[in-house]
């Protein structure tokens, strides 16, 4: 599974068009229908099912929705934790991590 393949199942689900969805993760309609081909051979389900009005979730899509927006959170927290601790002293780095997780409604336990 790769990560972007995420943010495209994603945009497809709230979309609910692979053009549209495409347009707004800035590739084109085969790269992204080809990542979602991807993602349902990988998870061994179908995810959508393509009609001539769009495409709609599966009983699989929906259950697997709520984890893959899960991922895309905590990458997002994971990329704020990056930028803030670039630039933070050593000692700070573990307690500062702490902090902005905290802030951004994130759970830190077991992840220092």
């Amino acid at each position: 599974m790769v990560i972007p393949h995420v943010a495209y199942f994603l945009a497809a689900a709230a979309e609910q068009n692979i053009t549209r969805a495409a347009k707004l993760c800035g590739v084109t309609q085969p790269t992204l229908s080809l990542a979602i081909k991807q993602l349902e051979t990988d998870l061994g389900v179908k995810l959508f099912e393509r009609t001539t009005r769009g495409t709609v979730l599966t009983p699989a899509g929906r259950a697997i929705r709520p984890h893959f927006m899960s991922v895309s959170r905590s990458l997002k927290k994971a990329k704020l934790v990056a930028r803030h601790l670039e630039a933070a002293t050593p000692s700070a780095m573990c307690a500062g991590a702490a902090q902005i997780l905290a802030s951004a409604g994130g759970e830190t336990a077991g992840l220092f």
